[in-house]
């Protein structure tokens, strides 16, 4: 979505934001009650760990938006992400289960 209004622009922004906790949230949720309870601690640590992480992918992509344009790294990461989940899919049947 596209908009040069700054209201619409914020409301976007905090439902963005709040779909995002709100994932998380579920997600680890979800982990937590998956795993053992001996191992609680060091799955919430590498939870954390990840977390803090994912800004080192910031800095290439936004390197990569300024060469590239924006919707080009947004569509190649999008992609690679589905990318991925359809392979760990495909390999980890397992995984599937835990619904």
């Amino acid at each position: 979505v596209t908009t040069r209004s700054v209201p619409v622009a914020f409301v976007l922004v905090a439902l963005a934001g709040g779909f995002g906790s709100l994932s998380m949230l579920l997600t680890n949720t979800l982990v937590q009650s998956e795993c053992k309870p001996q191992f609680r601690a060091r799955v919430a640590s590498l939870g954390m760990m990840l977390r803090s992480l994912s800004g080192l992918g910031v800095l290439p992509a936004g390197a990569l938006a300024d060469r590239l344009g924006v919707p080009t790294v947004i569509g190649v990461l999008a992609a690679g992400l589905v990318v991925t989940y359809a392979v760990v899919g495909v390999r980890r049947q397992d995984l599937r289960s835990l619904g």
